[in-house]
């Protein structure tokens, strides 16, 4: 079995400590441990990091968060935050960020363990369809563009357009223009098919129970629906659709 290298960025000694013992006799070798930004960041340039825990607060200050940020843009490896921080405002900052997984503390070995298995295991799950997008986008007759790719990536994981503007950095009025672009072409053979504009359908919604929303159009076997009377859309695969 192929080990796989962990970078630890923790700024509390013992917590650091406590996570290394976790991981070891397991799969995992903890290649480095850093308690600041900065060496962090130069780990990531000088060992080989197969995927990395962050603790979002360093030293007082949210840098975790700039790790992730930086690995996401540059260095492209599962990361996971371990954290005390729970509130709406950290969550959304981190998501932001695109993790692999997201661990609260206090947490079990168990919990570490399960967290970071299942972590890469979806980013390579998520990876392997980009390749795959990226495969069908250089047979296409005039393929997408880097932009594009990356909505119809975010569509795929289920993403409203509130969402991928946030995510993306974009506004809505664009995510929209790239939507409208993506409905111009055809995915390897996949005709986009515009769904009659005004269909009502039931989709799940919270607590398991379903709600009402109209068909805005059908893209690659995801239905863009209208939900609530905010006028917030949602992509959902086709067969979570059920007709009203």
């Amino acid at each position: 079995m192929n080990q796989i290298n962990i970078l630890i960025v923790e700024d509390e000694a013992l917590v650091a400590a406590m996570i290394k013992e976790a991981l070891s006799g397991s799969k995992y070798t903890v290649r480095a441990v850093a308690f600041t930004k900065a060496s962090a960041e130069k780990y990531l340039l000088t060992e080989p990091i197969d995927a990395a825990l962050l603790d979002i607060n360093l030293d007082g200050h949210f840098e975790g968060i700039e790790i992730g940020r930086l690995i996401r843009d540059q260095h492209h490896i599962p990361f996971l935050y371990i954290t005390a921080h729970a509130d709406d405002q950290t969550l959304h900052n981190a998501k932001l960020t695109q993790p692999s997984g997201y661990i609260i503390k206090p947490f079990t070995e168990r919990d570490l363990l399960a967290g970071l298995e299942i972590a890469i295991y979806n980013f390579h799950q998520k990876h392997s369809s980009s390749r795959d997008l990226n495969s069908i986008n250089q047979r296409l007759k005039e393929p997408l563009s880097a932009r594009e790719l990356d909505v119809l990536r975010l569509i795929f994981d289920g993403r409203t357009n509130q969402q991928m503007s946030e995510e993306l950095f974009i506004s809505i009025n664009t995510i929209k223009t790239h939507l409208s672009r993506l409905l111009e072409q055809a995915h390897a053979g996949q005709e986009i098919i515009l769904a009659k504009a005004g269909k009502r359908v039931l989709v799940p919604g919270p607590h398991g129970l379903m709600q009402s929303a109209t068909v805005r159009q059908l893209l690659s076997g995801y239905y863009e629906l209208e939900v609530g009377s905010s006028g917030e859309t949602i992509w959902v695969p086709m067969a979570h659709v059920v007709p009203e």
